[in-house]
Parts: structure tokens; sequence; C-alpha cells
């Protein structure tokens, strides 16, 4: 069973994601120093929260990786499997991520 402060962990740390994405922050997998976190990192973080017990921090996971965009890439088969989640409101967040993800991915490409 999760405690409240790892699940707080989580929260906060997709906020940090959802922040720094939305911001243009560059989250490349390359470090400088300990206290930053990879990309690989934070997507890790995220597939790992998309298996939480409350619905809220599944819907936050899934739309913190709709905003990474690209760098969600290997997240898709999981956000495959929260279309089918119990909760309406994560199964529409992982619908809009993957089709957010997809389209990123589509615009590298050109």
């Amino acid at each position: 069973m999760r405690t409240f402060w790892s699940t707080a962990r989580i929260i906060v740390g997709m906020a940090v994601i959802v922040q720094a994405s939305v911001s243009g922050c560059d989250l490349s997998p390359k470090r400088s120093n300990r206290a930053e976190v990879s990309a690989e990192e934070y997507v890790t973080t995220l597939i790992r929260a998309l298996g939480d017990q409350e619905c809220t921090v599944r819907r936050a996971a899934a739309q913190a990786l709709g905003r990474l965009g690209p760098h969600a890439k290997r997240a898709l088969p999981v956000l495959h499997c929260a279309t089918y989640d119990p909760s309406e409101c994560v199964r529409r967040a992982a619908e809009i991520a993957m089709c957010q993800i997809e389209a990123a991915i589509e615009n590298d490409q050109r």
C-alpha cells in the first residue's frame, strides 16, 4: 500500500515534469549534476504512477506523459493499457496523452 508521502512525492514530481515540459525546459537524458533528473527517469516514474491506486494520480500521470511529447514514446503501450482503466477520467486522459505523443513524434519526423 502506498503511503501518503510516496503518493505526494509522485504528485510533486509530476507537477515538476508538467512545468518543465510546458516551459520548454531541456529534458534530454544527459545530466550535468545529480540534482537533475533525466527525461527517462520522469517517464519511468510516470509509468509507475499509472498503476497507482488513486485515479487522480493515474490521470495526472497520463496527462503529464502527454505533455512530454516524444520523450514519452516508450509509455505508449502502458497508456494503451490505461485506456481500459476502470475510471473514465483516466481512460480519457490516456487517450488524449497517446494522441499528443503520437502527434509530437510525427511532427519531429517532418
